[in-house]
């Protein structure tokens, strides 16, 4: 039997940033030419121009993702988390809105839906956030040249609204980039196998936050699309979770050996913080030590970084075996609990701090004078 192989996408993001540059250098100069303002003549103009680019960016990129959560609950979603610029609004398995600190991610914005009913409209939940913002954008359009060219609101539409088209296209180019985009998550879902594996996959990362739907696992024995590898960062936490180590790190491995092919690198970093943790957690420091100084320096903030709750116990490890600090150790004792107040996954949370409290049992077995009050 042949196997299958992962079709490989190339990355487009730069190419598709330098294209919004120019595109947005070209708008720029018609819409001076088109909507000049004749009563503007301080001196200070240039730095309201840009005050008025970044608040309208800001709306832009808001109703976009806006426009998708109401489509994609009309389309029959439901809502498992908004990250709103730098909050993230988390729906539990209560169906209350928690509010954390967010993350600053793809555009601004990033909306996580679940499939409510069984056959969920996705062309709806995809292309929503087109259909709510280009009409007001036209809109906003109309009105602007209706209006005398003296009237400064002609200015503040046009500029306010001008990201519009950019934020659409840049979600709908069918291209893949840094992160999961519209238009390609459409080209990927051509066929109904690919429909039912983002569904799965969508219902996964619900498990994780809010536990609503059940966290399973499914078998990638050759992984063949971008669907299934994005399928193995949810087998990780499956097989973690219920103790399965040896699982886990073959998982981890075929996370690493499958990342040029993984769209989210989020799902990249957690093969490589994975192994080390099996090879901490088997007391393989020395491998574990050389392992990771052969990473990538981004890799390597990110595997042993102090503010990551799933990185905690790998610094536990790191402080007690390799460097032998007490005062880090009991830095990182105390951190667990500020550290997991940030965490997404709300349904992990006490089997993270499970693995944490393990961990740190370990290290007082060997380090018997480490008191902690």
């Amino acid at each position: 039997m042949e196997e299958r192989k992962v079709k490989h996408y190339t990355n487009f993001s730069m190419l598709i940033f330098i294209l919004l540059i120019l595109l947005g250098c070209v708008l720029a100069l018609t819409l001076y030419q088109l909507m000049y303002v004749q009563t503007y003549i301080d001196i200070n103009i240039y730095v309201f121009d840009v005050i008025v680019l970044i608040v309208g960016y800001f709306i832009s990129v808001s109703l976009y993702y806006v426009g998708k959560l109401v489509f994609s609950l009309l389309g029959g979603y439901r809502l498992v988390s908004f990250n709103f610029w730098f909050l993230n609004f988390i729906k539990d398995k209560e169906e209350k809105i928690l509010v954390k600190g967010g993350k600053f991610s793809g555009l601004g914005c990033k909306v996580n839906m679940a499939p409510e009913k069984e056959k969920a409209n996705y062309k709806l939940h995809l292309f929503g956030g087109t259909i709510f913002t280009m009409p007001l954008f036209i809109i906003a359009l109309v009105i602007a040249l209706l209006l005398p060219v003296e009237n400064d609101l002609r200015y503040y539409l046009i500029f306010t609204f001008s990201f519009i088209p950019f934020v659409c296209f840049g979600n709908l180019i069918p291209l893949r980039t840094d992160s999961f985009n519209d238009g390609f998550l459409l080209r990927l879902i051509n066929k109904g196998e690919n429909l039912e594996m983002y569904h799965r996959n969508l219902k996964q990362y619900e498990a994780l936050v809010n536990g609503r739907s059940n966290l399973e696992y499914y078998e990638y024995r050759t992984p063949s699309n971008v669907f299934e590898i994005d399928g193995l960062f949810y087998n990780y936490y499956y097989c973690l979770d219920h103790k399965e180590y040896t699982k886990a790190l073959r998982i981890c491995e075929d996370l690493i050996a499958n990342h040029d092919d993984i769209i989210d690198t989020e799902k990249v970093y957690l093969g490589y913080t994975g192994k080390i943790y099996e090879l901490c957690r088997q007391k393989r420091f020395e491998e574990s030590d050389r392992y990771f100084w052969e990473l990538k320096h981004d890799i390597r903030n990110t595997v042993r970084s102090k503010r990551q709750f799933e990185s905690i116990k790998i610094c536990l490890f790191v402080a007690a075996y390799m460097e032998t600090n007490y005062d880090e150790y009991l830095t990182l004792y105390y951190r667990k609990e500020k550290a997991s107040k940030r965490y997404e996954y709300l349904s992990r949370i006490d089997n993270e701090v499970a693995i944490i409290d393990e961990t740190i049992k370990t290290i007082q077995e060997d380090h018997k004078d480490w008191y902690v009050e």
